[in-house]
């Protein structure tokens, strides 16, 4: 990727942009062409949950129709339905679904390494016309075109990992419209994907497809327009010509979402003490404490980018935030490429802040603690109790960094 202009890449799209959208920044990802097998719950009624029965059983519409004593028309009618929409009843005979198995991509960031939070659809690549790095592209209707003005952020990063079973369970997860299974076929390629730009407190600041802050994209945007003269103007038109949007509530932010999804995969898991809750509160614990970095750095504006891989040992970590030399042992350990790069993150967080004043507010002791207890938890099973107090704690940790922001907020007002 070295030697190829990232400018040559094709532009995407991963959501149709906001109207109120003028101002977006492109930036590289790798793209994977993804197939969605989805579910949803259908409204029905019983006439509909009987035909549904009688077509899985292999009857023809005559059949169906004489024994229902119902018109031919109305039956037919109904059959459509039912094998148009993929339409079956639940194993235990209370509800209707629909199978749907569409093709879309999933993107990954190379400047973020994030994942995007949607599968974007099939749709061909934007024409863009390229200034040096900034650009130009049309979208709209034809009757009603709109211009949308782009700067570009390019990276030398060329190896980024493929989506992990989790992160698809995850993303999974988060798609509306009822339960799906992520499966990537294809080969993947390059690309530059379209972020939106939104200004808040008079400031611009990234976003992705969701409408979520994208907070290292946002800090390398500002970053690069402080050497750049001709990308701080075109930053400062954005400023003036986007429409300024009120964060109302911390749980807008990426942190507050996360904080509000572990609030809720807790009380799943404490009604359920099932071992798939269990994995899905654990899922939720780590997206919080990879929050909880994310949104520290952004306040700090440090880039963790800049510092050397950690390098610890087992017995200085434990000496010096108090945790045992096995709990260091494993926050250090060999485990999985997910786990490890989270553990990752907190250890050069929890370095970082003991010689460095803007990270003074990072509560340390509780990050090192409760990161050595995610990673222990996450190797064994059956721990509930265990789980359920190290979920709370990360949510107090979550919130309190959450009410820091807010109290300076207000008090900057």
């Amino acid at each position: 990727m070295a030697a190829v202009d990232q400018r040559d890449l094709p532009v995407h799209l991963a959501e149709e942009l906001d109207e109120r959208t003028d101002f977006v920044v492109l930036a590289p990802a790798q793209r994977w062409r993804t197939l969605i097998d989805g579910v949803s719950h259908v409204q029905g009624d019983v006439l509909l949950t009987t035909v549904a029965r009688f077509v899985a059983a292999g009857a023809a519409p005559l059949q169906i129709s004489e024994a229902l004593q119902l018109p031919d028309d109305l039956i037919t009618h109904l059959v459509s339905r039912v094998r148009l929409e993929r339409i079956k009843v639940t194993e235990d005979g209370r509800a209707l679904v629909s199978e749907s198995a569409i093709l879309g991509w999933m993107y990954r960031d190379l400047i973020t390494d994030d994942l995007n939070p949607t599968i974007g659809p099939e749709r061909p690549a934007v024409d863009v016309r390229w200034q040096h790095d900034r650009a130009t592209f049309t979208t709209g209707t034809t009757g009603k075109p709109r211009r949308i003005h782009a700067a570009a952020l390019f990276t030398p990063k060329t190896d980024p990992a493929r989506p992990t079973a989790h992160e698809l369970v995850r993303l999974a997860a988060e798609r509306p419209g009822g339960e799906c299974r992520l499966t990537l076929v294809g080969a993947d390629e390059l690309c530059l994907l379209v972020h939106p730009i939104q200004v808040v407190d008079h400031e611009a600041v990234v976003v992705d497809a969701a409408g979520r802050p994208q907070l290292q994209m946002t800090r390398s945007l500002h970053e690069t327009a402080r050497s750049k003269p001709t990308l701080r103007a075109w930053l400062d038109r954005a400023v003036d010509a986007e429409p300024v949007t009120v964060v109302s509530s911390t749980t807008d932010s990426p942190l507050g979402r996360s904080v509000l999804g572990l609030f809720k995969a807790r009380q799943d898991f404490e009604a359920h003490r099932s071992a798939r809750a269990a994995r899905q509160l654990l899922e939720a614990v780590e997206l919080v404490l990879r929050r909880y970095c994310a949104h520290t750095w952004f306040r700090s504006q440090i880039d963790p980018s800049e510092f050397p891989p950690v390098m610890v040992d087992a017995g200085s970590l434990a000496a010096a935030f108090g945790i045992t030399e096995s709990e260091a042992a494993a926050l250090l350990g060999d485990h999985d490429a997910e786990a490890r790069r989270t553990s990752q993150e907190l250890v050069r967080l929890a370095l970082e802040s003991r010689h460095r004043s803007e990270l003074q507010a990072v509560n340390v002791l509780a990050l090192v603690q409760l990161g050595a207890e995610f990673v222990v938890l996450r190797g064994t099973q059956g721990q509930f109790e265990r789980l359920s107090r190290c979920a709370l704690q990360v949510e107090d940790l979550g919130r309190q960094a959450l009410n820091d922001q807010k109290d300076h907020h207000e008090r900057s007002q």
